[in-house]
């Protein structure tokens, strides 16, 4: 665990004499960079404080004190839902909220059944009014950040001293969720620039240059430099050492794969192969946001299948095929949350091409009620394990999931 020898908390008891523009800019900007980090790993912090916001040994910015913290499970963010809130803990100053009362976002006094990583953000902008307005006083403070926090508005003097940061202000305690900026947001368009910033604007722009191709090939060399990446391939390989296999999950999940192919030949179904890579181009999924993206070495940006049903699809389009009945049963991958391995799923897939309406349907139907028969037979369930059937019409799925 990294030694941090003091907190924000601590560097605003002298700041009040050591006020400098470019510094607290630079701290703010330490800190939003930490936030965005956090919110791309999927955790929401709920107790962003000066307190819980440290100063290491190179006087650089880290964020700790998680104990409060929720992770946003992947399907969560895919699909724009949050998370719902927990029992109600024990803040530092004894309100009984999640969170210190100051930096509690209006969502979470109210107790909504639902919050994202914008309770966040509201706590973001009272450290970022912190950062600003240096305080004499306990008192001062007190009464200062009490009434920013019942109207919402900085003091008029202040604001008309700084405009831009008044205006930030402003956004980021909105009382609304979603007119708050992400950590992300801020990073690009609220910030002075730096002299890095302007460089990398300069290379990503060069990079969309079709004529010249000498920056990005640079770019992709460095990305796959094996010497860069030497680091993190031996943790990762530290950390496949750790892991443990199940034996009785991979007989049983072969069991399955057995079964339902067992039943997709007695009802003469083909083999079809679908590709697990396929580039951008092929226009295979609209879930673009949710897919895995591969960058070769060559600078060429490939997909993993996302789902067996649309590329199926696409071919038999292709080919003009009026009379077919084909079978899949393979992984399908989704995205992780920041840069974690992504998931893998295995999906199945039976289809009737041609043929009278009903007799299709009354097949799959067949095929479904055979594959739990055979299940009922074959599969012992455990306490920790548990099989999810879905039947979808003319597209049957099912994945492994663990039970809480």
């Amino acid at each position: 665990m990294e030694y941090c020898p003091r907190t924000l908390r601590q560097d605003f008891e002298t700041y009040s004499s050591s006020f400098d523009v470019d510094h607290a800019w630079h701290l703010f900007r330490q800190i939003v960079e930490g936030l965005a980090h956090v919110h791309s790993q999927g955790i929401i912090h709920r107790d962003l404080t000066p307190s819980n916001i440290f100063f290491d040994v190179r006087n650089d910015i880290k964020i700790g004190d998680f104990g409060l913290a929720k992770f946003l499970k992947l399907e969560q963010l895919d699909h724009d839902q949050y998370l719902p809130t927990v029992a109600m803990g024990v803040s530092m100053d004894g309100t009984g909220q999640v969170g210190t009362y100051f930096y509690t976002a209006p969502e979470v006094e109210q107790k909504w059944p639902q919050i994202n990583e914008k309770v966040d953000m509201y706590s973001l902008g009272v450290i970022f009014f912190e950062l600003w307005h240096p305080f004499a006083t306990a008192m001062e403070r007190h009464l200062v950040l009490s009434d920013l926090k019942q109207k919402g508005d900085p003091p008029l003097l202040w604001a008309a001293q700084f405009p831009g940061q008044s205006n930030l202000l402003r956004r980021l305690l909105s009382p609304s969720p979603s007119n708050r900026p992400s950590a992300v947001e801020v990073l690009q368009n609220e910030l002075p620039p730096r002299m890095e910033d302007e460089w990398l604007n300069d290379v990503l722009r060069m990079i969309q240059t079709p004529e010249d191709t000498y920056v990005y090939d640079r770019v992709i060399s460095t990305i796959f430099n094996e010497h860069r990446l030497i680091s993190k391939m031996q943790c990762q390989h530290e950390s496949s050492k750790k892991s443990t296999s199940n034996t009785d999950n991979s007989e049983l999940l072969d069991t399955i794969i057995e079964v339902a192919k067992e039943v997709f030949k007695r009802h003469c179904a083909k083999k079809f192969q679908i590709s697990p890579l396929h580039t951008l181009e092929g226009n295979f999924t609209k879930n673009r946001g949710k897919t895995v993206k591969i960058l070769t070495q060559g600078g060429e940006m490939l997909e993993l299948c996302y789902e067996l049903r649309t590329p199926f699809v696409m071919s038999i389009a292709a080919n003009q095929t009026s009379s077919f009945k084909p079978y899949e049963i393979s992984w399908v991958h989704r995205r992780a949350v920041g840069h974690a391995t992504p998931y893998r799923f295995l999906q199945g897939d039976f289809d009737i091409i041609g043929g009278a309406s009903p007799i299709p349907e009354a097949e799959i139907v067949n095929i479904s009620c055979l594959r739990v028969a055979y299940y009922a037979f074959f599969i012992h369930y455990r306490y920790h394990f548990v099989i999810i059937l879905s039947f979808i019409w003319q597209n049957i799925i099912w994945k492994e999931a663990n039970l809480s």
